[in-house]
């Protein structure tokens, strides 16, 4: 029976049928996990905070400024993108800041990159402190401008915005989180619901008994009728006894 039961062909229609018995099931199972994780998201996990600060990169020996010069401003940006996370910049912003934390750990929490298309630096700086957020930004960006001129002997980096107090939070996104458990409520909870219904060999119906049996019904005896029956025999025999 067994054997015969996993080598049925599953059809679509009856798949969907069994969804659709349970659907309030799912829908309650999708919408008590995505509650919890948003419950979760909201007492657990703590607020991040971004502060940006804006670089400008271009070469410049003179007044005026040349093609060339502009040429090979372009192309020192994607130098001091990798010189802002450099070992020499992040030790001076470790000690600018008086943070105790690591070089790693700052590496993980910070970001340089170019604005695209333009010669824009931005450093970005995340914590869930939003003032050391801010100050993480700005340190960084002036060690970065220090170190250098200390090796070109001039700058070729000007900040023109520094970063300021964030109020809002970044992180965590709790409005995509608590979409994506309902989403995977609906999908564990409705593959639950079909395994469950696939599973279940007992003969209810007349397509039942063809399917599994290979048998044709002749007929059916509702169910209240044979519990009107048994009642009535119970009734009779409780009255013979007395």
């Amino acid at each position: 029976m067994d054997e015969e039961l996993l080598n049925e062909e599953i059809s679509v229609k009856e798949v969907l049928q069994a969804i659709f018995t349970k659907i309030w099931w799912i829908v309650a199972s999708a919408a008590i996990l995505a509650l919890a994780v948003m419950t979760c998201t909201l007492l657990f996990i703590e607020p991040t905070y971004k502060g940006k600060t804006t670089l400008y990169i271009y070469d410049r020996t003179g007044e005026s400024v040349s093609l060339n010069e502009l040429t090979i401003g372009s192309q020192l940006i994607s130098d001091f993108e990798v010189m802002a996370v450099s070992k020499p910049v992040l030790d001076r912003t470790v000690q600018k800041t008086g943070l105790n934390i690591s070089q790693e750990q700052l590496l993980s929490n910070v970001t340089a990159e170019q604005v695209i298309g333009t010669r824009f630096l931005e450093i970005t700086a995340k914590n869930t402190d939003p003032e050391q957020a801010a100050e993480i930004a700005n340190a960084l960006a002036d060690s970065l401008v220090a170190v250098v001129t200390e090796l070109m002997e001039t700058s070729h980096c000007y900040i023109i915005s520094r970063a300021t107090v964030p109020e809002k939070p970044v992180g965590p996104n709790v409005v995509l989180y608590t979409v994506i458990a309902a989403f995977l409520g609906v999908m564990f909870s409705s593959a639950a619901v079909v395994i469950l219904h696939f599973s279940d060999n007992t003969i209810k119906t007349a397509e039942d008994v063809k399917k599994r049996l290979g048998l044709v019904t002749l007929a059916e005896i509702p169910l209240d009728y044979l519990e009107a029956e048994v009642g009535k025999k119970s009734k009779k025999g409780k009255a013979a006894r007395a």
